[in-house]
C-alpha cells in the first residue's frame, strides 16, 4: 500500500530589496505544497521568531450570507414580553 508522506525540502532563498519593502521568492514547490495558488490573497505576520503566511479568508457579506440560508426555513415571532421604555 503506498503511502501519502510530506517530503520536506528545504530552500534557501534569500531576501531582496523590492522598492521600499523587503521580498522573498518562494520556490513553487512550497506554493504547491501549501495549497496556495498565485492570485490568494494572504496575510504575513511573525510568530515566535517565524514569518507565517496564510491564506486570507474571504469575509463574507451579509448578502453572502442571506443568500446561502434555506428559503423554506420559517422562525415565528418570539415573545419577549411587556414593552418597556421608548422601543416600540
Amino acid at each position: 500500500m503506498a503511502r501519502a508522506t510530506t517530503r520536506r525540502r528545504t530552500v534557501a532563498p534569500t531576501l531582496g530589496k523590492w522598492g521600499n519593502s523587503v521580498g522573498i521568492r518562494l520556490p513553487k514547490h512550497v506554493v504547491e505544497t501549501s495549497g496556495l495558488t498565485l492570485s490568494d490573497p494572504v496575510t504575513i505576520h511573525a510568530e515566535a521568531g517565524r514569518i507565517v503566511i496564510e491564506r486570507r479568508r474571504r469575509r463574507l457579506s451579509l448578502r453572502d450570507i442571506l443568500k446561502a440560508w434555506p428559503k423554506d426555513e420559517k422562525h415565528e415571532e418570539l415573545d419577549w414580553g411587556p414593552t418597556r421604555g421608548n422601543e416600540v
